[in-house]
C-alpha cells in the first residue's frame, strides 16, 4: 500500500528515480559488456589466446567496475588537477544562479559588490577583480578583490573614463579583452592597471561604471565560455549595482534628513523656550502695568466725577463739556486696563475658576437688577423671559458668569437704540447643558462682520464711536469666550442682518451632585486667588 502510494500520488518524485536507476544500470550493463567483448574478440582473434570461461567472467566484472567508477573517478581527478594548476572548468549554470542568489538577497552596495567579486574570482579561478561607479568623469565609488591575499590594483578616473569611452565607440560586444586589442593606448592601459577583461556596467543604454577582472590564476587566456558568461552577467551586476547605489542615496538621505530634523526640532526648542520667555514676560509687563495704571486713572476718574458734579465750583457750559469728554475717555481708558489685566490672567493661566452649584435663574437676575439703572440711562428695557419649567442648578464659577453677562449685556445696551428691548431666555437640553440667550432689537451685525467676534480687540466696522453709550475696548466678547470655554461650554452669535437686532448665546453644564471644580492658577506665585476684575457698564 506505501509503495502504492508513493507512485500513485508521486511522493518521493519514485519514478523520475526507478528511470534513472534503470536507465544508469542499463548504460553500466552494456559498456561493460562492450568493453568485456571487445576485450575477448581482440584476445582471440588477434592475439589467438583463448580465454577459458572464468577468465570471461573475471573480464565481464572488471568491464562493470570500469565504467561504474569511471565518472566518479574523473571527477575526482578534475578537482586534484584543478587545484594544483588552477584549472578554470566550472559550469555555468551554477555561477549564474549562485551570482543571481547573491544579487537578490541583498542591497547593502559594499556587501553585494564583495560577494559577487569574490564568487566570480573563486569559481573561474581569476587573480583579482574591481568595480568602479563614476559620476561626471570621476570615479564616486571603487571596490577590489584579489584572490588568495594578492595585492589588487586601483585605477585614476583618467584611465577609467579612457576604456569607457573606447567601450562606448566599439561596435558590436562591448567589451575588452587584453589579447585581442588592437589600440595600443587602450592595450598599455589594461596592462599598467592589471586588466585581462573589462566590460562596461550599462544601465538604460547609460554606462554607470566598469568591471574589470585581472588574468586568470592557470595562466590561460579567457575563452569563448568565458566571455559569453561575462556578456550575460555584465547587465545583470548593472542593475543590481543601480538598485544598490538608489539605495545608499535614499539611507543617505534618510540620516541626512533625520539630522536635518533633529536640528530643526532642537532650534524650534529653543525658540519655543524664548517664546515662552519672552511670553511670560509680555504677562509680567501687561499685570504690573495693568496695576500700576488703575490706581492714578481711578484717582482721575473720581476728580473729574466730583469737578462735573459741582463740588468745586459751578462750571460754565464749555467747561462741561471738556470734562464730560475727559471723564468718557478716562473711564473708557479704566476698562481697556481692565481687560488687558483680565486677559493676562486667563491667557497666563493665572486665574482661579471656583466651580459651584449655582441657580443661573436667580444669578441672571442679580446681574439685571445690577444693570438696570444704566438700562434706565440709554432708556432700553432688559427683562428676563421666565421660563415654564424651573432651570436645574448648573454648574459654574458664579463671579465669572456675572462678568460674561455684563459683558453680553453692556455689548447689547450699546447698539440698541431707545425704547429697545433686551431679553433673556433659558433653553434647557437633553445632552446635559442649558443654552442662555441674550436677544437685543440692535442693529444687527452684518455676516462679513461676524467672524471679528470673539476676537481679541475685534471689533464690528462702524461700531466705535466717541459718544458715551458706544464707547468700549474691543475685548469684552474675547473674555467672555474665554471665560465659558474655561467652563467647557460654548459661545456664538446669530444676526439676521443689519437692524434686525442680535441674539448671543452661551452653554454651561448642568451641576450633578457631588460636583465642584476648582481650576487653579498655573503660572500665578501670589498665595491669594486671582479673579475677574469687573469694570461695570
Amino acid at each position: 500500500m506505501t509503495a502504492y502510494a508513493i507512485i500513485k500520488h508521486k511522493f518521493f518524485d519514485i519514478r523520475a528515480l526507478v528511470a534513472r536507476s534503470v536507465a544508469y544500470t542499463i548504460l553500466v550493463i552494456i559498456i561493460g559488456a562492450l568493453y568485456a567483448g571487445a576485450l575477448i574478440f581482440i584476445g582471440e582473434y588477434v592475439f589467438g589466446y583463448d580465454f577459458p570461461l572464468s577468465s570471461v567472467v573475471i573480464t565481464i566484472i572488471a568491464s562493470l567496475l570500469i565504467a561504474y567508477s569511471y565518472q566518479p573517478l574523473l571527477r575526482y581527478v578534475e578537482r586534484i588537477t584543478d587545484r594544483i594548476f588552477y584549472k578554470n572548468r566550472y559550469d555555468s549554470r551554477f555561477l549564474l544562479a549562485k551570482l543571481s542568489r547573491i544579487m537578490a538577497s541583498t542591497l547593502e552596495l559594499e556587501e553585494l559588490v564583495e560577494l559577487i567579486l569574490r564568487v566570480i574570482i573563486s569559481d573561474v579561478k581569476i587573480t583579482q577583480g574591481v568595480i568602479f561607479l563614476t559620476k561626471n568623469k570621476t570615479i564616486e565609488w571603487s571596490k577590489a578583490v584579489a584572490h588568495h591575499g594578492r595585492p589588487s590594483r586601483s585605477a585614476d578616473a583618467h584611465s577609467i573614463n579612457e576604456l569607457m569611452e573606447y567601450l562606448d565607440k566599439k561596435k558590436g560586444q562591448k567589451i575588452i579583452v587584453y589579447d585581442e586589442v588592437e589600440v595600443d593606448r587602450i592595450k598599455k592601459l589594461c596592462k599598467d592597471n592589471g586588466f585581462s577583461i573589462v566590460f562596461p556596467l550599462t544601465v538604460n543604454h547609460r554606462t554607470i561604471g566598469l568591471m574589470a577582472f585581472g588574468e586568470k590564476s592557470s595562466g590561460d587566456v579567457y575563452s569563448l565560455d568565458d566571455i559569453r558568461v561575462f556578456h550575460i552577467l555584465a547587465p545583470e551586476i548593472a542593475v543590481a549595482v543601480k538598485n544598490s547605489l538608489q539605495f545608499e542615496e535614499i539611507k543617505r538621505f534618510n540620516i541626512t534628513l533625520k539630522d536635518e530634523v533633529k536640528m530643526a526640532t532642537h532650534d524650534l526648542r529653543d525658540a519655543n523656550i524664548k517664546l515662552k520667555e519672552l511670553d511670560q514676560m509680555k504677562d509680567d509687563f501687561v499685570s504690573v502695568a495693568s496695576h500700576e495704571l488703575r490706581t492714578p486713572m481711578t484717582a482721575i476718574k473720581s476728580y473729574l466725577w466730583l469737578a462735573l458734579d459741582g463740588r468745586g465750583g459751578k462750571l460754565t457750559e464749555k467747561q462741561k463739556y471738556y470734562l464730560d469728554r475727559a471723564y468718557i475717555s478716562t473711564d473708557r481708558l479704566i476698562k481697556l486696563v481692565n481687560d488687558m489685566l483680565n486677559i493676562s490672567r486667563i491667557e497666563s493661566g493665572r486665574i482661579t475658576i471656583e466651580m459651584n452649584k449655582i441657580d443661573i435663574q436667580q444669578l441672571v437676575q442679580d446681574v439685571i437688577d445690577e444693570v438696570k439703572p444704566r438700562a434706565d440711562e440709554v432708556k432700553v428695557k432688559v427683562t428676563l423671559d421666565q421660563p415654564q419649567k424651573k432651570i436645574l442648578p448648573v454648574l459654574a464659577d458664579p463671579d465669572k458668569i456675572k462678568e460674561v453677562l455684563f459683558n453680553i449685556i453692556g455689548n447689547s445696551l450699546k447698539f440698541t437704540p431707545e425704547k429697545g428691548t433686551i431679553t433673556i431666555s433659558f433653553e434647557s437640553k437633553e445632552d446635559g447643558h442649558v443654552i442662555i440667550h441674550v436677544r437685543d432689537t440692535g442693529r444687527g451685525i452684518d455676516e462679513k462682520d461676524m467672524g471679528t467676534l470673539f476676537t481679541k480687540f475685534g471689533m464690528v466696522e462702524g461700531s466705535y464711536v466717541t459718544n458715551k453709550k458706544a464707547s468700549g475696548t474691543g475685548l469684552g466678547l474675547y473674555i467672555s469666550k474665554s471665560i465659558i470655554e474655561l467652563h467647557k461650554g460654548k459661545i456664538w452669535a446669530q444676526s439676521p442682518g443689519i437692524d434686525q437686532g442680535t441674539t448671543f448665546s452661551f452653554t454651561l453644564p448642568y451641576y450633578k451632585k457631588g460636583d465642584k471644580v476648582v481650576i487653579k492658577p498655573e503660572k500665578s506665585v501670589e498665595d491669594r486667588k486671582l479673579g475677574i476684575i469687573h469694570s461695570g457698564i
